[in-house]
């Protein structure tokens, strides 16, 4: 059931990622934290855990479809919990999932 919730990246969203961890890389330099050495980032529909990120296994975090699309610039309808055209949104979050990351490992 949950890997038939896995899409695609598509390529202008892979280029807003390695911004966003550009930036959550020199945040992490500043902390005396390590992390395994690849995490994999999965992309689901969200349907499978209620919209919601998560992380499995000690280097594994999935993002729902409706989190990464906040990098787009669509409207929003003024909701503050799904910002549109929002890196720091997103970047927030894959920081959060981190911690989880960290605290597993």
């Amino acid at each position: 059931y949950v890997s038939a919730q896995v899409v695609d990246w598509p390529a202008n969203e892979i280029e807003e990622l390695k911004k966003i961890f550009g930036s959550i890389s020199k945040k992490f330099k500043r902390l005396d934290v390590s992390f395994p050495p690849e995490i994999f980032l999965v992309k689901t529909a969200g349907v499978e855990e209620g919209y919601a990120a998560y992380t499995r296994r000690l280097d594994t975090i999935v993002l729902p479809a409706n989190m990464v699309n906040s990098l787009q610039a669509s409207p929003n309808f003024g909701d503050p919990l799904h910002p549109s055209n929002n890196r720091k949104y997103l970047e927030d979050i894959i920081i959060h999932e981190h911690f989880h990351i960290y605290s597993k490992n």
